[in-house]
């Protein structure tokens, strides 16, 4: 018996000497394996710590820059409208006005001389500065053109000076740019083989992976390189062709970058999912939200408007551009697995009350005066009183012009961007942006200045009111049939009847 004990105890032990050496084995391989990646990681670490150093340097110059082409264009619009509607409102040929929530110059006190007569405030000084160049530049523009009616747009508020500095700023960022992929391996620029070291640590020690921040880490290693080729292949607010005509940035969906195409091949594991979905909500959803933002606020000591560029809803082709992008973002997270679903929704939601607090902010900035058109007349290339006793100056042409089509043009691209591009999107989302669009641009504001525009008899001017009608008519098709949305589009209903428009 005591032999027996003594044999099983050998073997008891023998089997125990055996199990401890394969668990010595496998911790001498563990051992071995997490020397190799804590090498690996730290000279991916040391790699990718240079890249962001010089990549947040490129954001910073584009974030700039985009901040002062995207204000200035807005400011300078709403600028325009307070102009006229000053020059207007001094002619008696304003009927009414939305005025700007910081429209202050009547309360500016004129400048005297030292009689005490008054000379010239500062705002009609600058007012009358603003129509000079606006004028140099739309004959520079239209230089050889025979145009019926002189019709500034916008741009024309931009000499020559401001846009070829955002063409210099603009061509040095994109060399700088360039420059940057040089200073590291090429190696370490791929978010494959940085994929790869993860997917391997999950593979072999899927406990000790789970129990670490890998995938936390790995979201932030692989974000330095996504933001690179952000850098290099994207222009969210659409600003390179419209300011120098190159489109090499138009990336608009995000299964044209490398990045996501690199995780979109493992994307049958857990990992790269997930790593791939919070790039996307980190990069490229949160910049979008922030292009929204209309705030002046200070954000580390400046302002935001010198920090970040911000969407501008009267643009066609910014609107364009990043209802793609939103709608290639959306088109990817649907189709993932359920617990996705709640993200597609937050980021409509999200998306929705940015871009309806963005409207409400530049409609509340806008001064949108209704000229009086009873003793206005259009006559060639000009405009006359009634009786065509005076013909009014350049300062009251170029008034009367943006009262009657520049600002008409303006609130019809606005409303047509929001019915036609975004509310198919964020449709869920949309009713207090489309109840704010039918009652308070379409009915208060679009209506009065078609009327006015009708009244000045000219067959050209009724073809006009008829054409912006129909424009909002077109891109509020959709939803004139809707039974929520019938009350609130019955005055453009009634405005389409009456130019003989069917709704």
């Amino acid at each position: 018996t005591s032999i027996h004990r003594q044999q099983s105890a050998i073997v008891s032990t023998k089997d125990e000497v055996t199990k401890l050496q394969g668990t010595l084995q496998d911790h001498g391989k563990a051992l071995e394996y997490y020397q190799g990646l804590r090498v690996d990681i730290a000279t991916w670490m040391g790699a990718l710590r240079e890249l962001d150093s010089m990549v947040n340097l490129a954001e910073e110059a584009r974030l700039r820059w985009e901040a002062d082409v995207t204000w200035k264009k807005l400011e300078r619009f709403f600028e325009w409208g307070e102009d006229c509607s000053s020059v207007l409102e001094k002619k008696g040929l304003l009927e009414s006005k939305f005025a700007s929530n910081d429209d202050n110059e009547a309360d500016q006190a004129p400048e005297v001389d030292e009689f005490g007569r008054v000379i010239s405030s500062k705002a009609t000084m600058a007012r009358m500065k603003r129509l000079d160049r606006r004028q140099k530049m739309h004959s520079q523009r239209l230089k050889n053109v025979d145009n019926d009616i002189q019709i500034c747009i916008n741009e024309d508020n931009f000499d020559e000076r401001e846009v070829d500095e955002w063409k210099q700023r603009h061509k040095a960022l994109n060399d700088a740019v360039a420059l940057i992929p040089n200073s590291v391996n090429e190696d370490y620029r791929s978010i494959t083989n940085l994929c790869s070291i993860f997917l391997e640590w999950q593979r072999l020690y899927p406990d000790d992976y789970k129990t670490s921040f890998a995938e936390m880490s790995l979201v932030k290693m692989a974000s330095v390189l996504v933001r690179l080729e952000l850098c290099q292949r994207w222009d969210l607010l659409e600003l390179s062709r419209s300011i120098d005509g190159d489109s090499q940035l138009c990336v608009n969906d995000i299964s044209e970058f490398r990045w996501f195409q690199c995780l979109k091949t493992n994307n049958g594991t857990s990992l790269t999912r997930g790593v791939l979905l919070q790039i996307i909500q980190n990069e490229i959803v949160a910049r979008l939200l922030r292009s929204f933002s209309f705030d002046d606020e200070i954000e580390g000591g400046e302002s935001i408007k010198s920090l970040r560029g911000v969407y501008n809803p009267f643009s066609a082709d910014q609107t364009k551009h990043l209802c793609s992008s939103l709608r290639s973002i959306l088109g990817y997270m649907s189709t993932e697995e359920t617990d996705t679903s709640n993200g597609c929704e937050e980021t409509i939601e999200s998306v929705s009350g940015a871009l309806l607090s963005l409207v409400m902010k530049c409609i509340g900035r806008m001064t949108i005066p209704v000229i009086n058109a009873s003793n206005v007349k259009r006559q060639k290339n000009t405009f006359v009183t009634k009786d065509e006793a005076i013909e009014f100056d350049n300062e009251t042409n170029d008034a009367i012009a943006y009262a009657m089509v520049v600002q008409a043009k303006a609130l019809c691209t606005l409303v047509t961007n929001m019915l036609q591009f975004w509310y198919p999107i964020i449709r869920e989302k949309a009713d207090d942006l489309v109840k704010f669009v039918f009652t308070d641009i379409v009915s208060l504001r679009i209506i009065p200045i078609v009327q006015a525009l009708q009244t000045i008899s000219n067959e050209c001017n009724f073809e006009l009111a008829k054409t912006l009608i129909g424009e909002v008519l077109a891109a509020a098709s959709g939803l004139l049939d809707e039974k929520e949305w019938m009350l609130q589009a019955a005055p453009l209903r009634v405005a389409a009847q009456t130019m003989g428009l069917s709704s």
